[in-house]
């Protein structure tokens, strides 16, 4: 298959939420050496002579395994720091490939590299804190953490399948490297979790092999088993490769992974441009989204009924016996700002103020709805503000977004409107969270609000963020869910010194008090902290089990799809060795906490 014809199908596969890019070394050349440069770099390191060593496939392994075991027996450091002067030599570029590929937003990346160069690039093109990317390993909780990213909300995650190299100081998932293919497929043969957890991403996601020639007998293996269990896969993989380096038609008939050839590399990173142009290019895609709740609905409205919607695009004017409500807000001396598109909507609904884009409003709720009448005084207000801000320092909260919405639906019912259409509240650059979380928020108060009244007056959400977008179309924020479900379905973590010891998904009502979820973790009152990730508000800081141990949860910040972190105490510090006794090799100590983990 020609790239132009297998182009719709990516794009597709990415909007579906399917499409995995996968990495190879190829990827970071020519900021990374090949195989042959990095043995080469190791035994330099530890003082073998390279001139002397052949370069066949089976020679360069014993070389890669020699020079290892010789850096490994002086400690631990010795190896990491030989890695680092092999592979990073200087600050090189990051390669044109990968910062095209990074230019495009993945929820999720593996990489057998170990290099830091796609997660620099993607740090560029994406600066937002809300998109911060996580590097994730072999461990049983990373690839958990990987695996309920595939149905859940997360945020970007890289996948490190052989360990991953800081540029500089030291990263939780150095000893996870791995050099060579041998010691790769023994660590992969002795960690079951892993493999498993590989074979579900396998068999679930579309992989888009990238500067891999796929010649690596192990990751073929690996591959082998996943079909010879689970069969065919219902997913495509693709590969973009050198022409006539691989086997395209063995690739198809026995891993379905269709080779995508170009004649010379310097075509990939064009490819990946225009790949990134079709993803965003207008195409076939769901335009909304529609949910009834007539079913349940006290008011008796017919089934059927599109009660809530979800709307990609702008908001429009206001029709008839409808309310358009937008996020304004808070500016200096007390007036209310709208966004300039937002402005443009609105505008002839609302007397400019002689300032900016600011207004003077009246309130119309008891604390978070604002507008106008219309301009010739008469009925009610056909475009109102919702200021969900904490104070006149324009902090969000997202806590707020909740009891926002409930406030605009009753102002808006009381007020004879028969539907509201609203934007994602206080969700905008400036937020420190993401706006699926504002989504998420809103959807639940819809839900609950309309079980409180039953009160017929519908909803429609219009969203342009494109993470929230494809969290929607997905389904991976499940919108039936936050519709009918009181209880909050959030993730609870154990941290025992910056390492994940526990993480569970739980259930809990949102007024249930911390200490219930504590005990159900066998997590003591004193001395212990905790964190919640989105943080409600921005500067926010992580307090302490006992300080919060009466609290509810949504008043601590948990919120479908959150975060909520337990932080063990920190060891108490090492006293220093008396005078006579040996000191302990450098690279060895290790704290009790981690030896306790261990």
């Amino acid at each position: 298959m020609e790239f132009d014809e297998a182009l719709p199908r990516l794009a597709a596969a990415y909007n579906q939420g399917v499409l995995v890019p996968f990495l190879g070394a190829g990827m970071s050349r020519p900021a990374c050496p090949d195989w042959v440069g990095l043995i080469t770099g190791l035994e330099e390191r530890c003082g073998i002579d390279p001139a002397a060593g052949a370069t066949g496939a089976a020679d360069l392994v014993r070389r890669g395994n020699r020079a290892v075991r010789l850096l490994k027996r002086r400690d631990d450091r010795a190896f990491i720091d030989g890695m680092r002067s092999a592979l990073y030599r200087g600050r090189p570029a990051v390669p044109p490939q990968t910062e095209a590929l990074a230019r495009i937003w993945w929820p999720l990346v593996l990489t057998t590299n170990y290099d830091v160069h796609y997660a620099r690039a993607y740090g560029r093109w994406h600066k937002d804190a809300r998109d911060a990317l996580t590097v994730l390993g072999r461990s049983a909780q990373d690839c958990q953490q990987v695996l309920s990213s595939l149905t859940s909300t997360s945020g970007c995650l890289l996948w490190a399948l052989q360990g991953y190299l800081a540029a500089r100081g030291e990263h939780p998932l150095h000893p996870e490297l791995v050099v060579g293919h041998e010691e790769y497929r023994r660590v992969t043969h002795t960690a079951q979790h892993f493999r498993r957890a590989f074979a579900e991403v396998f068999r679930r996601r579309s992989f888009l092999f990238l500067g891999s020639s796929l010649g690596d007998t192990y990751l073929l293996d690996l591959f082998g088993e996943i079909l010879e269990f689970a069969g065919a896969n219902p997913l495509p993989h693709y590969a973009m490769v050198m022409r006539d380096t691989v086997d395209a038609p063995f690739l198809r008939s026995r891993f379905n992974i269709i080779a995508l050839q170009y004649d010379d590399y310097g075509e990939l990173p064009g490819w990946l441009d225009t790949l990134r142009a079709e993803i965003d290019r207008a195409g076939t895609r769901p335009v909304r989204w529609c949910y009834s709740l007539a079913a349940g609905d006290a008011a008796g409205s017919a089934a059927g009924v599109e009660d809530l919607e979800i709307v990609r695009g702008v908001l429009p004017p206001p029709a008839e016996g409808e309310v358009v409500a937008v996020s304004a807000g808070t500016g200096r001396g007390g007036l209310l700002w709208v966004s300039e598109g937002i402005h443009e909507t609105v505008g002839p609904f609302w007397p400019r103020a002689v300032v900016g884009r600011g207004y003077l409003m009246d309130r119309l709720s008891e604390r978070f709805v604002f507008g106008f009448q219309k301009p010739d005084g008469t009925g009610p207000v056909p475009v109102v503000a919702v200021n969900a801000r904490v104070d006149d320092r324009d902090r969000r909260d997202l806590r707020l977004i909740s009891e926002a919405v409930w406030e605009l639906l009753e102002w808006a019912a009381a007020s004879g409107f028969r539907a509201v259409r609203m934007q994602v509240l206080a969700s905008g650059k400036s937020a420190h969270y993401p706006a699926r979380f504002s989504l998420a928020e809103a959807v639940r108060a819809f839900g609950r609000w309309r079980r409180a009244t039953g009160h017929p007056l519908a909803l429609r959400i219009h969203l342009m963020d494109p993470r929230a977008l494809l969290e929607v179309g997905t389904g991976r924020l499940d919108v039936v869910e936050l519709l009918t479900c009181e209880d909050v379905r959030f993730w609870v973590e154990v941290v025992d010194g910056g390492q994940v010891l526990e993480r569970e998904l739980v259930f809990a009502d949102a007024d249930a008090a911390l200490a219930s979820i504590a005990g159900r973790f066998d997590v003591p009152r004193a001395g212990w902290g905790i964190d919640v990730n989105p943080r409600p508000r921005l500067g926010s800081q992580p307090q302490t089990v006992e300080s919060e141990w009466d609290t509810d949860l949504l008043s601590i910040g948990v919120i479908p799809g959150a975060t909520l972190r337990f932080i063990a105490p920190e060891p108490p510090p090492v006293p220093a060795a008396r005078p006579g006794k040996a000191a302990a090799r450098p690279g060895k100590k290790e704290s009790p906490t981690r030896a306790r983990r261990s």
